[in-house]
Parts: structure tokens; C-alpha cells; sequence
């Protein structure tokens, strides 16, 4: 190869490596880009504490961890996820559209609270639209049990790790109780908190060895405390209010455990 060739070759080389580096930077700043996890994690919390607050003394309450739901892509290499943090209300089977109301009531009119048509059973399910891509769904998901649900639209970003520490103690005793006059023990505890104007909504869950899940609510109607709404039920569970603090005792899917939820409201 003779010399000019070598020198042309050379040129071509690193004018490639000086475009191909062009446009990396400018793909870098013009590239569409997602929304952050982050920037929504307000927002979620807002929403659940609404809902948890507007239902007060009418639905024993408790509160999911924030998940991953499905995976989505708003534009070319601009993949990411939707996130979901869920509110749990139980209240007297009837009850629920009234319990649906007072929600869409503490709504403000710029979230465009809309009921929906009446299901077979009668209920009324609740959309919003609470601003900067987050919405929220109200729905039945059996006689009593409403299920609340603050969505993202497509975020990157990945959900933190429980912060590590013992359990709360006030939330533990009486769970660790409730079990043992089921004839059972905590396998373990698990805690979700939402913040909210008062301090936070705080969720102990906990699962039982395994064993016998049979009449719940008979079996646990004389330690039920003096005072608290209990909320009927056409299932084998029990959900009881006293003052600020819901307790859920519910069978496993399989009828193998006991689980039960106890939650401090704002």
C-alpha cells in the first residue's frame, strides 16, 4: 500500500471515531428519556393516605409494598416500568359504595374523580387522575374488600429495600398474641409504611406457621378488644377497628397459614 493510501485509510479512521463520538453526545442529550421512580414516590404516598384517611372509622386498612407491574416503553430505548402501591379497605359487605363516596369526596375536582358504571353486585368503582402521569382505581375485589390502587405511568428506576431494624414493637406484641390464641406463632414480619400529613401509615404483616385456619372469626370473637368496629364478612376473615389501628386475620389461599395485618393510621 503506497503512502497516500495509508494516509487516506488514517483520515477516514478518525474522522469515524470523531463522528461516531459526535453522535454518542448528542444521542446522549437528545435521547427521550423516562420519568424517575423516585419523582413519583410522593405522589403514591399522597394518594394511598387520601384513600386511608376519607375511608376513617367505616373499613379496617392496611397498606402494600410498592411493585413493579408490568413493563412498558414509551419511545425507542426508553423502556422502564409501572409502579403500584395499594390500599386495602375492609368494611361491612353493603358498605362499600359508601366508603367509595367518601373517597371521591376527599378527592380535589383537578384529579377528575369519575365513578363508574354499578357491577353486577351493585358497586360503583372510582377513577382519578391525580396529575404528572399517577392514577388511581378504587374497585371491589370481594363482598367487603375494596381494593385502592396508585399507578405510575412508564418510570425507570428500581424499588429500595426495606430499611433493615427490628419490628415495631406495639405493631408486634399484638400480632405475635392474636397468633397464640390461634394455637400458632409469627414464621416472620414484614413492614410497609406510606407517609402522610399526620406521620405515617405503618402496615406490620405477618404470616403463621402452618396450621389449623378454620372459623376465624369464632374463634377470635372473645379477644376482640372492647370498644372496636368489628366489620362482618362472608369469608373466613375478621377485621376489626379501634380507634386508629385496623387488625385483618385472614386464612392463606391454600388454608395452610394465618395471616394477619395490623395497621397504624395517621
Amino acid at each position: 500500500m503506497t503512502r497516500n493510501r495509508w494516509v487516506a485509510v488514517a483520515i477516514t479512521a478518525v474522522l469515524g471515531v470523531a463522528v461516531g463520538a459526535t453522535a454518542f453526545v448528542v444521542w446522549q442529550h437528545v435521547r427521550p428519556r423516562l420519568a424517575t421512580l423516585a419523582a413519583a414516590k410522593p405522589a403514591l404516598d399522597r394518594a394511598i393516605a387520601t384513600v386511608v384517611t376519607a375511608a376513617g372509622s367505616d373499613a379496617a386498612v392496611s397498606v402494600t409494598g410498592l411493585v413493579p407491574t408490568t413493563s412498558c416503553e414509551r419511545a425507542f430505548l426508553a423502556k422502564g416500568s409501572r409502579f403500584t402501591r395499594t390500599a386495602n379497605l375492609y368494611t361491612d359487605p353493603g358498605g362499600e359504595n359508601a366508603v367509595i363516596d367518601q373517597v371521591a369526596a376527599a378527592l380535589p375536582a383537578s384529579d377528575h374523580p369519575v365513578r363508574g358504571a354499578p357491577s353486577p353486585s351493585g358497586i360503583s368503582g372510582l377513577t382519578a387522575v391525580l396529575g404528572d402521569g399517577i392514577s388511581l382505581q378504587v374497585i371491589a375485589i370481594a363482598d367487603g374488600w375494596l381494593a385502592a390502587t396508585a399507578e405510575t405511568d412508564c418510570r425507570t428506576g428500581q424499588v429500595d429495600p426495606a430499611p433493615a431494624g427490628p419490628e415495631p414493637a406495639s405493631l408486634v406484641d399484638p400480632v405475635t398474641q392474636l397468633l397464640a390464641a390461634l394455637g400458632t406463632r409469627p414464621a416472620g414480619f414484614h413492614t410497609e409504611s406510606v407517609t402522610c400529613p399526620g406521620g405515617r401509615i405503618t402496615t406490620l404483616d405477618s404470616a403463621s406457621a402452618p396450621t389449623s385456619t378454620g372459623n376465624l372469626a369464632g374463634r377470635l370473637a372473645r379477644v376482640i378488644p372492647a370498644g372496636a368496629r368489628r366489620f362482618q364478612s362472608t369469608s373466613n376473615r375478621l377485621a376489626w377497628r379501634q380507634g386508629a389501628v385496623s387488625t385483618i386475620v385472614a386464612a392463606s389461599d391454600d388454608g395452610s397459614e394465618i395471616d394477619v395485618q395490623r395497621t397504624t393510621a395517621c
